[in-house]
């Protein structure tokens, strides 16, 4: 087909009556984004998309050509222009045609269907209270029964205590009459008031004050959470299929093991930090920096000893956690730190920061009497100030050591039950139990975007993704086979998975979403 004849249909696209899609275009965040940055490349300051890679289907600029797209198929934007203006005609005139009067049709299903929820959710909130009332009035009658009970039990001292002061009126009483008829009454009298009195001797005999107290207590049973739970009922919540829950496929691209670290210590963590790749090695004050190809960047010098547990402030800054100093520490731009959260008594193991600006974070208990294996760690959500605003999976949880919050607001964490080895339990943002996941004993956990979730171990050179609901979507190996390499920590950045091991090693794995 000739130039003129492609040409063609795009000179048509003018006169095309495009005010339907205008009011979309105006209210879209991509396109009113994209068209700020246009024929600019995002990735190079000043460089223009003058090139067009059909590896990835986007444009590109000359710097682009050279690293990430150097091994793809690429072209002049003005070689593949005509075929693009072709493309935009034909798309507008099947959204003009097609697409938009199925929406509007799938528009009045939607809002028919949306008023069918309010009311389906107005009788489910209906029914909670009332399994609430039940619940309520069944725990009223067993107050009232073990009431009743204690009342019976009791009763019968008080009335005990009663017949003994009525015997010792009478006994009173009778003493008195055997005195007078001992010394002025007949034989016969005699004989039956002293018949009378020994049986009243009797009983006062045989009578201990001990007998009359009442050993009737009240034993309160076990409260569990869970079998309450269970007794409540559950919602079954089933997610809205469609473009909020779309996945696109993870497709693997190179794979490779930096040797530019100058790094023979094991690396404990590892943190994606805008262009930049933070590590930290094993009981070191000093942290190394990657650029975004893994080329040594530079080395800083914290002055303390962080455990491992780097992560990513809202405002793109540096955090850490100091095991000894009791303190979660954020990095300014100025290089230095400063204390944000002071967590004495507790010991911070991992930290990360939500959407919402508060910190999850992994606290050890201290051990009053020094004994390490006394000390418990949980899971908590504290706010900014450090105050805790939510206690965690507190009977979900053996000993959690790493503690991260996904893109969905899920809550996964490394926890290491005694005796056993590490597994992942995911929870919900109000704590309830997601799923576990055992195929593997984790050492770190990261996510992308679409809350997949990302796993390494020590004892495995691969890494492993898991969709949002742990199922297992693929394993990737780190490095080739023949190299020995045990992974330690894990990041992601846009388009690379970052494993970090022993001896200072950091492996590469660019990543594509299609």
């Amino acid at each position: 087909m000739s130039r003129s004849r492609r040409r063609g249909p795009a000179a048509d696209t003018r006169s095309v009556n495009t005010s339907r899609l205008s009011v979309r275009t105006e209210v879209s965040p991509v396109q009113t984004v994209a068209q700020t940055l246009t024929g600019m490349c995002s990735d190079h300051e000043l460089e223009i998309l003058n090139l067009y890679c059909r590896t990835c289907d986007q444009l590109v600029c000359t710097d682009c050509v050279l690293q990430k797209h150097k091994l793809h198929d690429w072209c002049k934007v003005k070689d593949i222009a005509d075929d693009k203006r072709a493309d935009l005609y034909s798309n507008t005139q099947k959204v003009l045609e097609k697409t938009l009067p199925k929406f509007e049709q799938t528009l009045q299903d939607v809002q028919q269907i949306s008023r069918e929820n309010q009311k389906k959710k107005k009788e489910t909130l209906q029914k909670i209270e009332d399994q609430s009332t039940a619940i309520l009035a069944c725990v009223r009658r067993i107050e009232k029964k073990l009431k009743e009970a204690v009342e019976q039990s009791f009763q019968s001292c008080l009335e005990g205590e009663r017949d003994i002061r009525e015997d010792f009126r009478n006994l009173s009483g009778l003493s008195k009459e055997c005195e007078m008829v001992s010394q002025k009454g007949s034989d016969t009298d005699a004989i039956m008031v002293n018949s009378k009195l020994e049986k009243y001797i009797r009983q006062v005999t045989d009578l201990h004050s001990d007998s009359f107290k009442c050993d009737s207590s009240f034993e309160p049973g076990t409260i569990d959470n869970e079998e309450i739970e269970k007794t409540f009922g559950r919602v079954n919540v089933v997610s809205r299929p469609g473009r909020s829950n779309y996945v696109p496929q993870v497709v693997v691209g190179e794979r490779k093991l930096l040797s530019k670290t100058t790094l023979n210590e094991d690396i404990t963590s590892i943190c994606s930090l805008g262009n930049q790749i933070w590590l930290h090695p094993r009981g070191s004050t000093e942290n190394v920096v990657l650029d975004h190809e893994g080329n040594f960047a530079t080395v800083k010098n914290f002055g303390v000893v962080v455990s491992h547990a780097f992560a990513k402030s809202l405002d793109g800054f540096l955090l850490c956690v100091d095991h000894v100093g009791k303190a979660i520490l954020k990095l300014s731009g100025d290089g230095k730190f400063s204390k944000v959260v002071n967590t004495a008594p507790m010991k911070p193991l991992s930290i990360c920061m939500t959407r919402e600006g508060q910190y999850l974070a992994c606290l050890e208990d201290s051990p009053s009497n020094g004994h390490a294996k006394t000390s418990q760690s949980r899971v908590f959500r504290l706010s900014v100030s450090g105050r805790i605003v939510q206690s965690i999976g507190t009977r979900l949880f053996k000993s959690p050591k790493k503690v991260l919050e996904n893109t969905n607001s899920d809550i996964c964490v490394i926890d290491k039950p005694q005796d056993q080895s590490c597994l992942l339990s995911v929870v919900s943002s109000a704590g309830v139990s997601m799923f576990k996941y055992t195929a593997l004993s984790p050492s770190d956990v990261c996510c992308d975007q679409y809350s997949n979730i990302i796993l390494i171990s020590h004892r495995r050179p691969d890494v492993q993704i898991l969709d949002h609901k742990g199922a297992l979507l693929q394993t990737v190996l780190a490095v080739d086979i023949d190299n020995t390499f045990s992974a330690l920590c894990v990041t992601i950045d846009n388009d690379a998975i970052w494993v970090a091991g022993t001896n200072g090693s950091v492996a590469r794995i660019e990543v594509v979403y299609n």
